[in-house]
């Protein structure tokens, strides 16, 4: 992207600005894709499906981190690793890479 900055009518200055990072911010809507792991403090979603190739998977669904729970970040830690989520009525600790395989939809 360019901005455009005129200095004068006569001198045109073109400025090569790059937007993306800003625009990033704004572009998260309920259809984009996010995990578990992404979510900020407070954020509800619905878990949309797990990666089945993660080795910590299994264990998540045992857990009750099944397609259709509603989930919500409730806290981290102090380095920001492990997060707590809130699952149907209890509060568990997850690591941010096995919460990385829950892939969630922003409610």
């Amino acid at each position: 992207m360019f901005l455009f900055s005129v200095s004068s009518v006569a001198n045109a200055l073109i400025i090569p600005l790059n937007l993306s990072p800003i625009l990033s911010i704004f572009s998260l809507n309920k259809d984009t894709k996010m995990t578990a792991a992404d979510l900020k403090l407070g954020q509800k979603a619905k878990i949309d499906s797990l990666d089945s190739k993660h080795p910590s998977s299994f264990r998540l669904l045992e857990y009750g981190f099944t397609p259709g729970e509603e989930i919500e970040m409730m806290n981290t830690s102090i380095f920001k690793d492990p997060i707590q989520l809130s699952i149907r009525g209890a509060l568990i600790a997850v690591r941010k890479s096995d919460a990385k395989c829950i892939n969630v939809k922003l409610k």
